[in-house]
């Protein structure tokens, strides 16, 4: 229902893509399926078959594979499709994605935390437009060797290996050291996301990057 209201008003779209156990691109933000529709099960560790019954929030809406998504959107706006890997499946989630996009015909542009992501996009689908996104917060891990890829990967010090399109951050991200210097050197347009007044709308747009916005209407 959100993508055809987006569609309605000219909106570009964000989605989230993470597979199942059986291999499927799904639509779906979180790593467990539980804050969203009661059922007690990581993501990853679920078959489609389990998932597709299941009513998002309350509501009638389920679940739906991003080949779903896509012929909603119905190639009536851009779409920026953001991989989500789980535990080491970034080879499987990049080529399935990879089987639904190759017979996409509307603009889309694929982004993600990991740099890994775009490194693989940048060696098999250099075509594709890729966005790096700048969170402080992400975590591939506990070990020692991921806390270390983690601070290179927030630094932006992978970026030389994946050469990324375009910058996405969030709202608050203004003088950050690794940005600006990405900025300098590489000239990638910047996009800002998680606006949710139109103060914010207003301040991206005189900074001058593109708006990613959600509960709200410019």
């Amino acid at each position: 229902a959100a993508f055809k209201e987006a569609v309605d008003h000219g909106y570009g779209i964000t989605m989230d893509v993470r597979l199942t156990k059986d291999g499927v691109p799904v639509v779906f933000h979180d790593e467990h399926t539980y804050r969203m529709t009661g059922y007690d099960k990581p993501l990853r560790e679920a078959m489609f078959e389990e998932l597709k019954e299941l009513k998002l929030a309350g509501t009638e809406e389920t679940i739906p594979t991003l080949e779903e998504a896509l012929k909603t959107v119905d190639c009536q706006v851009p779409v920026l499709i953001e991989l989500k890997p789980d535990r080491g499946n970034i080879d499987d989630l990049c080529s399935a994605v990879c089987d639904v996009l190759d017979s996409y015909e509307g603009v889309f542009a694929v982004q993600a935390v990991d740099p890994r992501v775009l490194r693989w996009f940048r060696q098999e689908r250099n075509e594709y437009i890729r966005g790096q996104i700048v969170d402080y917060n992400y975590s591939s891990g506990y070990s020692l060797a991921s806390q270390i890829w983690d601070m290179f990967s927030s630094s932006l010090l992978m970026n030389f290996l994946t050469e990324p399109d375009l910058l996405i951050c969030d709202a608050s991200v203004k003088y950050n050291p690794s940005v600006w210097l990405c900025r300098i050197l590489y000239r990638m347009p910047r996009m800002k996301r998680t606006i949710r007044s139109l103060e914010e709308y207003e301040a991206v747009k005189t900074d001058g990057a593109a708006a990613l916005f959600e509960k709200i209407e410019p």
